[in-house]
């Protein structure tokens, strides 16, 4: 466990809580790319090669969190419990690391630390237009996307503070659980790959790259303090049962397709979001934020990865 160097430039120093997560190591090698020192706060080590500094730390724990906070100039707060089947199962888990985490943070937080908040698109729920902006009303449907909004009104609280609410996020070495990895997973063992309901669902995914550059962008644009962005990738919307094609073809695959009912998958129909798909023209204007990865390319990473 590394602590920090006495005189270090904490201006330079950047704290991610949550940072040995899918999003959280993507982040870290984008801070890297741009002078930036990632400080990881988590449980668990971070899984990368040359690893960030490391403070073994649960959000929960007000005392170590206020300490780690300290020698850092500014905070990702990416800690959450993460995928709709362990959130719906695991609801006041979700709740308290989410809501309980968040307050830790904004009592711990100087008034000169950029605090960035990774939210999500759920807080929407099924928005009444699609492509969904961020005066958009918010709605959400599932615990996740309730816990963060509570967040998102815990942090407004601070002085310097922006949320982002990433929408779709995928890429190498995300969890088996989300949709990407299930069918990649599925196609390149050539097994049938299962698709929810009639698979007309709608959404627009983004590489994690795409968020962790998105995501810098944010932290340092100084308009960008007190803001709400949607980061995401609106370019190519997808149904289901085109995104299962589209990975059978990159894949090589000799999957078919099969469907199965809500009752039979991690969620249920009055949960399932059907359309999601981002306005992020704010974060286009402000940010200077524009997507790089097209999905066949996003695709590809995937499937690499998972043949490597």
């Amino acid at each position: 466990m590394a602590i920090t160097c006495e005189g270090a430039d904490l201006s330079r120093r950047v704290l991610i809580t949550g940072g040995s997560g899918f999003v959280g190591l993507h982040l870290c090698a984008q801070l890297r790319r741009e002078g930036l020192e990632p400080v990881v706060f988590d449980r668990c080590a971070p899984r990368m090669p040359d690893a960030p500094e490391w403070i073994e730390g649960d959000v929960l724990d007000a005392a170590a969190l206020s300490k780690a906070m300290g020698d850092v100039g500014g905070v990702f707060h990416l800690a959450s419990i993460l995928s709709v089947e362990t959130t719906e199962k695991r609801p006041r888990d979700t709740l308290d690391v989410a809501i309980l985490g968040t307050r830790n943070v904004c009592l711990a937080a100087r008034p000169d630390q950029r605090i960035v908040l990774s939210s999500t698109s759920e807080v929407y729920g099924d928005a009444p237009t699609v492509p969904t902006d961020e005066s958009a009303p918010v709605s959400p449907k599932g615990v996740y996307g309730m816990a963060k909004l509570a967040c998102e009104q815990y942090v407004r609280t601070l002085p310097n503070f922006t949320v982002l609410r990433y929408f779709s996020v995928y890429g190498p070495g995300q969890a088996p659980g989300f949709v990407i990895p299930r069918f990649t997973r599925q196609a390149v063992a050539g097994e049938p790959i299962t698709v929810y309901g009639d698979g007309e669902q709608i959404r627009a995914f983004c590489h994690v790259a795409d968020i962790a550059r998105g995501s810098v962008a944010a932290y340092r644009c100084a308009a960008a303090a007190g803001a709400t962005y949607n980061i995401g990738n609106p370019a190519e919307p997808v149904t289901m049962n085109d995104l299962a094609r589209l990975v059978i073809a990159e894949a090589a695959s000799t999957s078919c397709i099969t469907h199965i009912t809500f009752e039979k998958s991690d969620r249920t129909a009055k949960r399932e979001i059907y359309r999601r798909i981002p306005d992020i023209t704010a974060a286009r204007n402000d940010l200077g934020y524009a997507p790089r990865k097209n999905l066949k390319g996003g695709l590809d990473d995937v499937i690499r990865s998972l043949k490597e």
